[in-house]
């Protein structure tokens, strides 16, 4: 079923895009290492346990589906994963190189993407897509799902 978007809705659509390409602009030319210094750093705050029990409650109250408890386990082992998963992954300039063939692999940001995030697993999905994006330079927008 399909609605009308309002002008209000599509302001705040702008705004949002805009503040994320702003922050996005911060980072497009990072190098490998200081990108994996702000992965890194995002892992860590999300993984805390104040964080996690404050995300975890965000995404029960505004859901109304899953148990607290394992919200905040699920959120800290799945960011210290995918932080894990990532590690040594290079995700800036010239990642892949086959000289015998002459071919040289570039990666380059692709600048904001939206994301829709299930309302049955919020929390984590932002942290491992979060940190995914932040790994190869993008900024995200997260719309929740229904």
């Amino acid at each position: 079923m399909s609605e009308e978007v309002s002008a209000a809705e599509l302001a705040e659509i702008q705004e949002l895009y805009e503040r994320a390409r702003r922050a996005f602009e911060q980072i497009e030319f990072w190098p490998q290492d200081k990108v994996d210094e702000m992965v890194a750093a995002v892992a860590w705050e999300w993984q805390r346990e104040a964080t996690a029990k404050e995300l975890a409650r965000l995404a029960v109250d505004e859901s109304g589906i899953g148990v607290y408890e394992d919200k905040v386990a699920k959120i800290q082992s799945k960011t210290r994963g995918t932080l894990w998963d990532m590690n040594g992954v290079k995700t800036c300039g010239l990642v892949e190189e086959d000289k015998e063939r002459g071919l040289r692999i570039y990666a380059k940001p692709m600048g904001v993407i939206a994301n829709i995030v299930p309302s049955t697993n919020p929390e984590s999905t932002v942290c491992c897509i979060g940190l995914s994006l932040l790994k190869t330079r993008n900024a995200m927008i997260v719309s929740p799902h229904p």
